[in-house]
């Protein structure tokens, strides 16, 4: 037990799959580890276990610069990492989700259903919700979609949240024209979303396609329809935290700039499950490349035939909806496919081409290239945890 480094893990909330990352890591390292969420006493003052600890760091989770979590973790001479920035005035170096990225997924995911009004819920305010706003509604102006915002906290002043919020969302939400994309904070908030929804009159998925964050699997499965979700990569997020707390440990300085949790994917479920397009034939064409995508024989004049459109107007078509073209709306589902395989599965990058529909790893390297500006590789390096932190940190120490 002597000499192992003792890491103080002080959170206000708890995250089964940040704190999973964390202990993945700090197995790896050999540290003792104290675990436990933020207890207080009724004046505001730190209870066990904290009382009493010394250690070398500590990684925290502070949602305001003034709690007493706050003021106890300042007050500790080691050096701390935290997994948000909500108290981005703490003198913290910080590990956080890049929540701009995981807002432009989402509008993605809902642009690409055929969707031409965007909503925004947003229930409270927070760093966090303005990282997710901005990325959603940068992603809808620039494919030239309408954007609403349905935002409680500028609601009149007085109104019960408790009481009246379903009601006042209900009546935000029955102005919207129907089919919309509605993205969520969090997944915590889907009853209230879906019970707005029903006291509205709105049908999901077909008069509003609902899309949440974090896929925590209590919150998408126990509605009355499973909710779509971004998978922010929770996991990677708690790892990387420890081991940037290990390279401040051996002698790094502090971080200038937070590390950015890339998100890994929208996991589909019934509350998106749905293609709004007017035109039947526009219908029939994006049916068919959804449905065989994956064969790297179907091209261009696969969908053309399937949809009975001329090739100039499903071009046209295409173009108003996706801001692609046939052949890149193919490339586009197929790459994306493959950023599922390669941040969920251990396959090789040839198995993971021909899986996603592409003629050649070579193509799928070019796609990536193209839109991600990395290879296959480099992408699946950027979604999972890496398994040589602690021997890479430990290198980079002896240097």
């Amino acid at each position: 037990m002597f000499g192992r480094t003792s890491v103080l893990f002080a959170v206000e909330w708890y995250d089964y799959e940040i704190n999973a990352g964390v202990a993945a890591y700090a197995r790896e390292a050999g540290w003792i580890l104290s675990d436990a969420i933020t207890y207080c006493d009724l004046q505001g003052r730190l209870m066990q276990p904290y009382r009493g600890w010394s250690g070398q760091g500590v990684i925290t989770l502070i949602n305001h610069p003034d709690s007493p979590l706050a003021r106890y973790v300042t007050s500790l001479d080691v050096p701390v990492v935290d997994l948000v920035d909500e108290a981005a005035e703490l003198p913290f170096s910080r590990v956080i989700a890049d929540n701009r990225a995981i807002g432009a997924m989402a509008a993605e995911h809902l642009m690409d259903l055929g969707l031409e009004h965007l909503a925004f819920q947003r229930l409270f305010g927070a760093r966090v919700t303005d990282g997710r706003l901005a990325g959603f509604q940068e992603a809808a102006a620039k494919a030239g979609k309408t954007f609403h915002l349905v935002d409680f906290t500028r609601s009149p002043r007085g109104l019960n949240a408790d009481v009246a919020l379903i009601p006042w969302l209900a009546e935000q939400l029955a102005r919207i024209p129907t089919p919309f994309g509605l993205m969520m904070q969090h997944d915590g908030e889907s009853m209230i979303s879906f019970s707005a929804c029903q006291m509205a009159g709105l049908a999901i998925p077909r008069d509003a396609a609902i899309i949440g964050v974090d896929n925590n699997e209590l919150a998408c499965e126990l509605g009355p329809i499973g909710l779509t979700s971004i998978d922010r990569n929770r996991r990677r997020h708690g790892y990387e935290a420890a081991a940037a707390l290990d390279r401040l440990l051996h002698g790094a300085p502090p971080l200038e700039e937070p590390i950015l949790i890339p998100p890994r994917e929208a996991v589909v479920r019934e509350s998106t499950d749905t293609l709004t397009f007017q035109d039947p034939e526009m219908l029939r064409a994006v049916r068919f490349l959804r449905g065989n995508f994956r064969d790297p024989d179907v091209g261009v004049d696969d969908i053309v035939q399937a949809s009975g459109l001329s090739r100039r107007k499903a071009y046209y078509l295409f173009k108003q909806h996706f801001g692609r073209g046939l052949q890149e709306e193919l490339t586009h589902l197929r790459l994306e496919e493959a950023r599922r395989l390669l941040a969920t599965t251990n396959m090789k990058v040839f198995a993971v081409a021909m899986e996603a529909g592409f003629a050649s790893e070579r193509q799928l390297a070019r796609a990536c290239k193209a839109e991600l500006g990395m290879s296959p590789r480099a992408y699946r390096e950027r979604c999972a945890a890496p398994k040589a932190g602690r021997a890479a940190i430990q290198r980079d120490a002896r240097r």
